[in-house]
């Protein structure tokens, strides 16, 4: 696999949004009043970056590697069914994981923009912030693993050369969330 392979490119970006879920993760375990230092220092909007980075990876796999995968196994002879069928499971899953992660990024921060407000300190927020987190980062490590275990090593297995290059070029092109 080269680094300008279409998986190489998503593993970057699984890479790069770990740094941040890391960090994050230190920054929501420090003691309430160092962690409200950090919410004035604007940990709502490494949230948010890391949000939109999401979003932009989710959509990068959506349009540019799912359809060639899916497409690849639906079209295999009948002893392919076998891995068209455990793939589009796998796809539907990656889908709805892309769904809940989504959801949950957008209520952690819509929850620490609450935060931010001036004179807002409700310790009840702490901790739904941390329990919110922790779960939306469970997610995401399993979904994660699941991509680099599973779906990846798939897709350098099963796509050409040529598909790769093509699917490359797809991810480059697509530059926003939206």
């Amino acid at each position: 696999m080269s680094e300008t392979s279409p998986t190489a490119i998503l593993k970057q970006d699984h890479v790069a949004a770990f740094a941040v879920v890391d960090a994050l993760t230190r920054d929501l375990a420090y003691p309430e009043d160092v962690f409200w230092a950090k919410v004035a220092e604007g940990i709502h909007g490494r949230v948010a970056a890391l949000r939109d980075a999401l979003l932009l990876h989710f959509r990068r796999e959506e349009e540019a590697l799912f359809p060639d995968l899916v497409a690849l196994v639906s079209e295999e002879a009948p002893e392919a069914d076998i891995i068209a069928g455990f793939f589009r499971q796998e796809s539907d899953d990656d889908l709805s994981a892309h769904t809940t992660v989504r959801l949950a990024l957008y209520d952690i921060a819509n929850l620490l923009e609450q935060m931010a407000a001036p004179n807002a300190r409700p310790q009840h927020s702490i901790s739904a912030l941390r329990d919110r987190f922790g779960r939306a980062r469970d997610l995401l490590s399993r979904h994660v693993e699941k991509e680099e275990t599973v779906i990846f090593p798939m897709a350098e297995r099963l796509l050409e050369e040529e598909q790769l290059r093509a699917i490359a070029a797809r991810l480059a092109a697509i530059t926003s969330a939206t």
